[in-house]
């Protein structure tokens, strides 16, 4: 990595520097201890003029469970110095979510589909939003109110990452996210105010425009303008209905600048065209080619139990969800898939490596821990799903085979295979 990066992927490399440790297993604090240690080298590598001002911090369902991975992991960072695509320089402070990395993630936060918030009325009250979470209502299928809604699972996700105070041992002083912005005094450099960017990755690349959101909605921005505040997602599942999407980009709140296509711009989500995560959890046509059903075509033919892990997503999503203002980009076109495991490894290969090639140009990064390509594919939006119903269905084959159903086998060893 270099430190000649422009704006737009610097903010990208932060984003995936919130990663870090999303391949590591461990208590919460064996995970903390390691985010800590790891994070400010991989921060040098981007630039060295960026520093941790809160955070890094990890958050666990289970915090003595050894065995798993993180919940949510984020920080915010801040670099005096920043030369934006207008030849500006300014004082930029970013705040990076982490992608998926653990069952929590994908059956919690990416999977609760079937029950939504209104976070426009969560946010109405300002500061005193956050006093408790946010309620829910089970998702209707679709909306035609004025309020915002987005997937029960963000909602409080969001709410976690700005009311869990970061740990002793990290920077912020032990206050909350949302307090430590509050904290914050109007910087300039050189005679401009700061600027704050929201970025993260699939799950993150969902998580930083409802953040964003929030914020400006509970009026809790704290010295940023509406106008220097910009949102960087790239590779985000639909985190809302159409209200949501049509707010967010309205020019009242985080509206698109930038051209129309490729990764230098804001408030769009950045798009892989052959990503398939992208396409959860929309269901209209008229939102193709960015629809669960979409899904079924975008690699070539899937193997058969991927057709049912979206049959699955489709009855909870119903027809409330609707992508964000996307900005597209098109990595290598993919060999037709051989068999299911390349199936699903060129999907996680256009979820991930497509995106640091085309933005950083370099390979998947490295994280602090190794673990397996399907591992990490399983803890990812959608993906975790399909592998779900993939390990299922070899588990329900192996229970055949013991009591000797060749028929039953012979059943499930073809949802097993390619269409």
């Amino acid at each position: 990595m270099s430190a000649t990066y422009d704006v737009f992927q610097q903010v990208f490399g932060l984003s995936i520097a919130s990663n870090i440790v999303g391949g590591c297993s461990g208590t919460q604090q064996t995970l903390q201890t390691k985010f800590e240690q790891t994070l400010p080298g991989a921060l040098a590598k981007i630039s060295p003029n960026w520093q941790v001002v809160w955070g890094p911090t990890v958050w666990k369902i289970d915090p003595f469970n050894e065995l798993s991975g993180q919940g949510n992991a984020w920080y915010m960072a801040k670099s005096e110095s920043v030369e934006f695509s207008d030849n500006t320089t300014r004082c930029v402070y970013v705040i990076a979510i982490a992608g998926t990395s653990g069952i929590y993630d994908w059956l919690i936060e990416d999977g609760t589909v079937e029950l939504v918030v209104d976070i426009d009325k969560w946010t109405h009250s300002g500061p005193k939003a956050f006093d408790s979470a946010p309620h829910s209502v089970i998702n209707p299928g679709s909306l035609t109110q004025g309020d915002a809604y987005i997937s029960d699972g963000f909602a409080q996700t969001v709410y976690r990452l700005l009311t869990t105070p970061s740990p002793a041992s990290a920077a912020g002083n032990s206050q909350t996210l949302l307090q430590f912005i509050q904290s914050l005094k109007s910087n300039t450099s050189p005679g401009l105010p700061s600027k704050l960017a929201i970025t993260g990755h699939s799950l993150g690349g969902a998580l930083a425009p409802c953040l964003a959101y929030t914020l400006l909605k509970a009026k809790q921005l704290g010295p940023f303008a509406q106008g220097d505040v910009v949102v960087y997602p790239t590779a985000g599942p639909s985190p809302g209905n159409l209200e949501f999407s049509n707010k967010f980009s309205s020019e009242t709140c985080f509206p698109p600048s930038g051209p129309l296509t490729g990764y230098q711009c804001w408030n769009r989500n950045i798009v892989n065209q052959l990503d398939i995560v992208p396409c959860a959890y929309a269901m209209q046509q008229i939102y193709q080619p960015w629809c669960l059903s979409d899904v079924l075509t975008k690699l070539g033919s899937p193997p058969l139990y991927v057709w049912a892990a979206i049959k699955l997503l489709e009855l909870a999503a119903g027809n409330l969800y609707v992508p964000l203002t996307a900005s597209y980009f098109t990595s290598k076109v993919p060999y037709p898939p051989k068999s299911p495991e390349t199936w699903l490894k060129e999907a996680d290969d256009q979820h991930v490596s497509a995106y640091t090639q085309e933005i950083l140009n370099i390979k998947r990064l490295d994280g602090a821990c190794s673990v397996s390509h399907e591992t990490m594919s399983s803890h990812r939006p959608l993906l975790g799903t399909i592998i779900r119903v993939k390990r299922q269905l070899e588990a329900g084959k192996e229970s055949l085979e013991a009591t000797g159903n060749h028929e039953g086998v012979a059943h499930l060893s073809a949802l097993l295979k390619e269409a």
